[in-house]
């Protein structure tokens, strides 16, 4: 049995409790309480998380030195053009990088103003979108505005369609969950069969 500390992310054995140990290995109980179906599989993911802290602790890798080790390019937005890779830490960042390679590589004139929506401008020529209403976070670019008033899943995505739309080779960088847990986002279905064949009996 194990103490688990939420605050700091430990794990500590602990003595066994007897009456809690055979609690969790009476099979009955677990089908009148349907442990992991449905809504409760996410115990299997919790099991998962309190593995490998364990793992870490043996390690003596605390979870706060790998988020800071992690964190610089967890948190920075990137895009491949081409075959280079562009980011930035902040959308506003990330813009003005991405406008400047691709300014150093085509005329943007003919894809100036670029809309992502029935009332937003990405790029215009003046700092004011489609209905009138200025650029909330504009960034001038050249003789060109870029509204970088974005979270960054939008930012990545309407940068995404904007490079795409002008003919340019574009790629994410990043894979999605499903990728980089199970390898394939196409599977979904797959593992929703694992878990009903594993835990429905």
């Amino acid at each position: 049995m194990y103490d688990i500390d939420v605050e700091h992310l430990t794990v500590e054995e602990t003595e066994i409790n007897s009456e809690i140990y055979h609690f969790c290995l009476d099979v009955e109980q677990h089908r009148k309480g349907r442990w992991f179906v449905d809504e409760n599989r996410q115990v299997g993911f919790f099991n998962k998380k309190v593995a490998g802290l364990l793992e870490r602790k043996k390690k003596g890798i605390s979870s706060q030195e790998e988020r800071t080790k992690g964190s610089a390019d967890n948190d920075k937005l990137k895009i491949k053009i081409e075959n280079e890779i562009i980011g930035g830490r902040t959308v506003k960042e990330f813009y003005e990088k991405v406008f400047a390679h691709l300014n150093e590589q085509l005329d943007l004139s003919d894809n100036i103003p670029f809309a992502t929506g029935s009332k937003r401008y990405l790029v215009n020529w003046t700092d004011h979108h489609i209905n009138g209403v200025p650029f909330v976070s504009p960034v001038k670019i050249q003789n060109y505005y870029v509204e970088t008033n974005k979270s960054k899943k939008d930012a990545l995505s309407d940068i995404y369609k904007y490079i795409k739309n002008i003919g340019v080779d574009v790629d994410y960088v990043e894979k999605s969950v499903f990728e980089k847990c199970f390898g394939d986002s196409n599977k979904p279905h797959q593992i929703e069969n694992i878990y009903s064949a594993r835990f429905s009996h």
